[in-house]
C-alpha cells in the first residue's frame, strides 16, 4: 500500500481535489467532467494513430538507426531532433 501511495501521489491528490470539488459545486464538476470526456473522445483517434505509427516505425526502422539519430552518440543534433519529435 505504501508503494502504491508513493507511486501515485499526484493522482491521489487530484482525485481528492476532484471529490472535494464535486461536493462543493456538483454542477460545475459535472460540466467539467462532460467537457473532459468530450475532449478525450475528440483526441482518441489521434492518440490511437500516434500509438500505431510509433509501433510501426519501431518495427520497420532498426534500433541501431534510431539510437544513432537520437541516442547518446548523436550529439547536439540528436538532442534537438529528440526535442522536436518528443512534442
Amino acid at each position: 500500500m505504501k508503494d502504491f501511495i508513493k507511486n501515485y501521489k499526484i493522482e491521489i491528490i487530484i482525485f481528492i481535489i476532484a471529490i472535494i470539488l464535486m461536493i462543493l459545486n456538483p454542477d460545475k464538476a459535472f460540466l467539467g467532467l462532460k467537457y473532459a470526456i468530450k475532449t478525450f473522445i475528440n483526441l482518441f483517434p489521434i492518440i490511437i494513430s500516434v500509438a500505431y505509427l510509433t509501433g510501426y516505425i519501431s518495427e520497420i526502422v532498426p534500433k541501431s538507426v534510431i539510437s544513432k539519430v537520437v541516442g547518446k552518440e548523436s550529439g547536439f543534433k540528436g538532442k534537438v531532433l529528440g526535442v522536436f519529435l518528443e512534442h
